[in-house]
Formats: structure tokens, sequence, C-alpha cells
């Protein structure tokens, strides 16, 4: 996590972080009243200060929505295991845990889950006008790919080895709150991307939403002429996008996000964010193709 001006990005993100003092109404395990005690082992009516509060762990919450789409804010994990990612593409898919039955569910990325298969996803769903957003669950990670999420080659995130992807659901064909299709601001298209050389060769424009939802835009990097994607792992659909806007931070609050790209004047659809490089403003994109003939799953473009 960043120090303080990435905490001041990240409130103007409508991604919160939530710091908890004890003694200010937290739930939290330090009994003792905020008034000086007597010693009475040393038989004294000297007064001591109290001790300094108690600060728990940090709680990571997203920004609220009203729906759950492609795109949208997720946190994944209890309380201060949180880890606030972004909801992937929209799919149907058999879920192996309910007998092979087809659910919908949303693609995301597995450092988010950390590797747990049943991790809980929430989301912070919009209050009426004049109330607080409110916590609320809207599924469970289903599906995490197996595999090493780690870089291969260090401080060169596109050199995972595997592609983590995961699932979430919330385990029937409705969820807690309305669920919208769109992607990047745009009506969905069944068409994905199924190879990485013709987006890399063409240097393919992509479209992505960033931390507080903007879509923003940018190109996929050719290998041939990237000599830092030397290492990009054979056997795995990845590419690197490199963004348009190079003053503008990429976070990592956007691991998950559906990526999109345009060819010949039709949009596919590319993969979500599995890395970032926030130094170089890139973001990893692997390929959601293979997922999808691996799991038998569909991308859902209607409501």
């Amino acid at each position: 996590m960043r120090k303080a001006s990435a905490a001041a990005l990240l409130v103007a993100a409508s991604i919160i972080l939530t710091v908890c003092l004890a003694p200010v109404g937290c739930g939290s395990n330090v009994g003792e009243k905020a008034s000086g005690t007597t010693s009475s082992s040393a038989k004294s009516s000297a007064s001591f200060a109290p001790p300094p509060p108690s600060i728990n762990a940090p709680t990571l919450t997203s920004g609220p929505v009203t729906a759950l789409q492609p795109g949208s804010p997720i946190m994944v994990g209890d309380e201060a295991a949180t880890v606030v990612c972004k909801a992937g593409f929209y799919i149907d898919y058999p879920d192996a845990s309910h007998g092979g039955q087809r659910l919908p569910g949303f693609i995301t990325v597995a450092q988010c889950a950390k590797g747990a298969a049943d991790a809980p996803v929430s989301v912070m769903k919009a209050g009426a006008t004049g109330q607080a957003p409110s916590r609320i669950k809207v599924g469970s990670i289903t599906y995490v790919a197996p595999g090493d999420v780690q870089p291969a080659v260090a401080d060169e995130p596109w050199t995972i080895p595997t592609s983590p992807l995961a699932v979430f659901s919330s385990g029937q064909s409705d969820w807690a709150i309305p669920v919208d299709v769109k992607i990047n601001d745009q009506m969905p298209t069944g068409a994905t991307v199924q190879a990485t050389q013709p987006v890399e060769q063409r240097k393919a424009p992509a479209k992505w939403s960033n931390v507080d939802g903007v879509v923003v835009t940018g190109h996929v990097l050719d290998p041939a002429s990237t000599p830092e994607l030397k290492n990009l792992p054979a056997g795995v659909a990845r590419v690197v996008v490199a963004a348009d806007d190079a003053a503008r931070p990429i976070e990592q609050w956007v691991l998950g996000s559906p990526v999109t790209v345009d060819l010949g004047g039709a949009v596919y659809n590319l993969g979500v964010i599995t890395a970032v490089d926030e130094t170089r403003r890139w973001i990893v994109v692997d390929l959601i193709n293979p997922l999808l003939v691996q799991q038998d799953a569909r991308l859902i473009t209607t409501v």
C-alpha cells in the first residue's frame, strides 16, 4: 500500500481505507476505560495515564455501486483480509459445486482471492439519498486457476508463469443486487480475441476502466519492438498494454478489470488485467478465451 499521497488518491478514487481506533466504538479487544487507573499492587494512590489507543488492522472498502457489472469494484475476503479488485467479464459456466448446473459468474484474478476457493466477494451497495453505502455479500470465489501467481522475473509482472484467473458466483441464477452487462460504457459483444499476435502486430487500441470507474485507453505492445517483453512466458495467452496517458497513475486496484480492443472497427473482448507496472504505466492482460474453452463457459451479453 502506498504512503499518504497514495492514500489521498485512494480516497479520490472512491476506494476508502478505514482505520478503526479501538476506543471509538469499533468493537475493539481493549476493555480498559479511558480514565487513569490506580495501581493496587503497589499500594499507591498514584494515577497513571492510559495507554495509547490500539489501532486495528486497516480495512479496505471499495467505492459504492448501484449494480454489479464488468468493471465494478469488488471486495474479496473478510474485514482486514479484504482485497479490492474489479469484476471482469460476465459469463455462464457449469459449476462443479452445483452438479454442473450452469450458473452466472464473473471472471476476476486469483490474486484477489489469495488462492482461496470459497473466499467471500462483496460490494459496497449505494444507499438511498442521504444514506451511507453498506457492504453486502454478492457471492464467493468458485474457481481459482492453479499455479504460481508470482512473476518469474523480479519487477517484471508480465512474467507470471501461469494465467492467474478466477471466477466468482452467487451460487444461484440471481444476485443480491441488479446486474448490468455493459463493458467500458459499451454494450458487450460475444467476440473474443483468440490469439495474441494479431493484436500485438497491429498495436490494437484498448480500453479498460481505472480505479474510479473512468474508461481509459491504451494500445497493445508488440514484443518484437519492445525489448522489455523478451521474458513473456511461452504458452500463456497474454499481452501487455501501455496506457495512452502516461501521466495518469495505474493502481493495483484495477486487477480484474475487463479489457476490450478495437480490430478493424469492431470491438473484441481481450482479457482481464492480471498485473500492473505502475512505473511504466503498463497493464498485463491475460486473454479470457482459453478460460472460456477450458471451463465450457460463455460470455453473457444480455440480462
